[in-house]
């Protein structure tokens, strides 16, 4: 475990920053506060800040327990970040790098392809349509959702539906907590966002309604699988750890520019290819699941095209592979990628995250499956330990060829 005296004093750090982001900045860095509730000091300004964390990374140099490697992954993340904030210029391999803890890569052009494929032919087997701008029209009269004020009512029915199934194979007091739905409209990429203080008990799921997103049929379930499934039931676990100190506090300070995002994100992503077994998902569902993947799959290699060789190719490989989105969407999209310090990280980390916890479950039996998933909803890490500790299934694993990727 990490000192009492250290704990305690990186999440006074962090709250002290985040209180000062948002009060100078409009700015928040805290996602996830799991740490009991306590005063702390404010900090004067990002160098103060900054100051503090180079020291906490130089008293941990020495530590070399997992524990230790990742806050002090998490705080070099956060002083790279507000370097950036700062003014300095970081290169996007070296800033995904040292963020997020991954290494950039192009998805093949294969990849691409059979993925296309795949959704083309779920289109077509269950709705007679293909893939194409030219159906556009057809594929938008019948998946869109015009009435957002039923939303989170289909969220409640998903979440009837799906959150009993997981805790079928993850114990967790979900009964303890309150999830609150609430409306918000902002110009933003993500439809909806799960935050919450836990220390209260209280986790808030706050769905986008801005004119800029368009909701569409089977969106409302893969979306409950993710945030409540995932990111809502990993928190409480976590949350859970800390208050009987098997995790110390600083765990339970959820940012989105730290290392952690892989392990987050590739597990939420990845629950809606493994959970449904005796419970099914709706057909639409199916639809959303794929045409979702694929999506994920592009941005992936548009994220890096438009950090490494400019806007315009990076908008040029969007537009010929997303006959669903429209120009102004994709040239949105493209630019909060390069030009938004916390958005050129973190919205990298969805499509690389799921491909690698898919790749890795594909290749282990269903009790290996959800064994190695129930250590990822206890244990933060970040990608390099995920790597090590999925290695170690994979070799052991006695049955391969099941796969959960690229399902017809």
């Amino acid at each position: 475990m990490l000192p009492e005296k250290m704990d305690r004093y990186l999440v006074d750090l962090y709250r002290g920053w985040d209180a000062f982001e948002r009060s100078n900045h409009r700015n928040s860095i805290i996602d996830f506060d799991l740490a009991p509730p306590r005063s702390y000091l404010p900090v004067r300004d990002r160098y103060e800040v900054l100051a503090k964390l180079n020291k906490a990374i130089a008293d941990l140099d020495s530590e070399t327990t997992n524990l230790a490697v990742l806050i002090r992954d998490r705080l070099k993340a956060s002083a790279c970040y507000l370097r950036v904030l700062l003014g300095e210029s970081i290169s996007f391999r070296s800033y995904i790098r040292q963020t997020l803890g991954i290494e950039p890569r192009l998805f093949t052009d294969d990849v691409i392809r059979e993925q296309r494929s795949l959704v083309n032919d779920r289109l077509g087997q269950q709705y007679e349509m293909s893939f194409s701008k030219a159906e556009i029209s057809r594929f938008q009269a019948r998946f869109m959702i015009y009435n957002t004020d039923s939303l989170p009512e289909k969220f409640e029915l998903f979440r009837v539906k799906w959150v009993p199934e997981l805790l079928k194979r993850v114990s967790v007091p979900m009964e303890n907590y309150k999830v609150t739905v609430k409306f918000a409209e902002e110009d933003a990429y993500w439809k909806n966002w799960i935050s919450g203080n836990l220390s209260e008990h209280q986790i808030l799921l706050r769905i986008n309604t801005h004119p800029r997103q368009s909701w569409y049929q089977g969106f409302p379930e893969m979306l409950v699988i993710h945030e409540y499934c995932g990111h809502a039931v990993q928190m409480v676990k976590w949350h859970c750890r800390i208050e009987n100190r098997e995790l110390p506090e600083f765990a339970g300070i959820l940012t989105v520019h730290f290392p952690d995002q892989f392990l987050l994100e590739g597990l939420a992503e990845s629950l809606a290819f493994v959970l449904p077994d005796q419970q099914k998902l709706e057909g639409q569902s199916l639809v959303s699941r794929e045409l979702h993947r694929y999506y994920l799959s592009v941005m992936n290699n548009v994220h890096i095209l438009a950090n490494e060789q400019g806007l315009q190719t990076a908008i040029d490989y969007a537009t010929r592979h997303l006959p669903f989105s429209s120009s102004e969407a994709i040239g949105r999209e493209v630019r909060d990628r390069t030009q938004n310090p916390l958005f050129r990280g973190y919205q990298y980390v969805y499509g690389i995250a799921k491909e690698s916890f898919l790749s890795v479950l594909s290749q282990l039996e269903s009790k290996q499956r959800w064994e190695l998933l129930r250590i990822v909803y206890d244990w933060p890490m970040t990608a390099g330990q995920f790597g090590n500790l999925t290695a170690e299934y994979v070799a052991s694993s006695p049955r391969s060829g099941f796969s959960v990727a690229r399902q017809p």
